[in-house]
């Protein structure tokens, strides 16, 4: 909740933003291999509360030094860039969970320690577009600015408080599903496999939610995703298999690149240009930690008391619930 904002702030954009992203993904990739040896409650806490010190920023980081791209060369929409994302993901999901099924937990801790620190090297490739010292300093003042004052727009409010119920409801489905699926009869491979059929969708979806924005406007576009994360619900509560949860991940690939583009298109439209980053901190780190800090023990003593089955239909009520209230947002983009 706090430190992802404060990353960024430091971190100011370009190369600067590069060399911060590049220590967080040292940083993360180190953790990993130590959150790996741990085997108490105490220490795995203590361990894992520091590794997201690294791993809260590197997202939003990412995400930053994309459009930071994208504002310069200004060609195609966010989600051409996003798409690489999904792209991985669909690639390393399934063959993560053949590897952790045939070879056990840890070698899962140590391909994913490789990766951030590849990750960290490969930036050191990546050239950023010429920008005026003057703006570049301009703007790192204005970041340091960091103020709730971008919730003074009754619209950019109304979509934060929208977004924040659907993360509320959604935690508890994220984290439990695989436990849900292991009881279905699924195996660590097919528990990855659902993954990768999401990001394989997502890379198609991600082209069409630009097109769709352009279109419709990014409102439209984030209803329509609700509206289809509640008829994923739905399905699973219909027919509670493991087939029809690998089928909301399929549908669910559509779904997250309609949310992932549309809410980065409606914040920046709904701010002004030394306001976006903060307020794309507040909502999308803030805001989303927020959600899960309550949400993910609230949803634990409902997988206690009723089972993994129920969550499905929280999540139900809980996503119409964000549609209405984000049916009566203003449109802005």
């Amino acid at each position: 909740m706090v430190i992802a904002p404060v990353w960024t702030r430091f971190g100011g954009s370009g190369s600067h933003l590069r060399r911060t992203l590049q220590i967080m993904l040292v940083g993360t990739s180190t953790l990993l291999l130590c959150l790996s040896q741990q085997s108490t409650f105490l220490t795995l806490a203590v361990v894992l509360c520091t590794f997201q010190l690294f791993a809260a920023a590197v997202s939003p980081s990412s995400d930053s030094l994309a459009s930071n791209i994208l504002a310069q060369v200004r060609e195609g929409g966010f989600g051409s860039i996003r798409l690489f994302g999904s792209l991985g993901w669909a690639m390393i999901a399934f063959l993560g969970g053949l590897l952790i099924q045939r070879t056990g937990m840890f070698s899962g801790f140590v391909a994913a320690s490789a990766s951030l620190g590849l990750s960290a090297l490969v930036l050191f490739f990546v050239r950023f577009p010429s920008t005026d010292p003057t703006d570049d300093s301009e703007g790192k003042s204005k970041a340091h600015q960091f103020s709730l004052a971008v919730f003074q727009n009754s619209a950019l409010l109304e979509f934060a408080l929208a977004l924040t119920v659907f993360w509320l409801v959604q935690i508890g489905v994220t984290n439990f599903e695989p436990i849900y699926m292991k009881q279905l009869g699924a195996g660590e491979a097919v528990i990855g496999l659902a993954s990768t059929l999401g990001a394989s969708v997502e890379v198609v979806g991600m082209l069409l939610a630009d097109r769709m924005v352009r279109r419709y406007g990014s409102k439209q576009v984030l209803s329509v995703s609700f509206l289809i994360y509640a008829t994923s619900m739905a399905l699973v509560l219909i027919f509670p298999t493991v087939f029809t949860i690998l089928l909301t991940h399929a549908i669910g690939g559509i779904s997250f690149s309609f949310l992932a583009v549309s809410s980065v298109v409606f914040i920046t439209k709904s701010t002004r240009p030394q306001e976006t980053a903060t307020a794309m901190a507040l909502i999308n780190v803030t805001l989303h930690s927020l959600a899960n800090v309550l949400g993910a023990p609230l949803s634990g003593v409902a997988f206690d008391a009723w089972g993994a089955y129920w969550l499905y239909a929280i999540a139900l009520a809980g996503y119409l619930l964000a549609w209405l209230m984000l049916g009566r947002v203003r449109q802005t983009a």
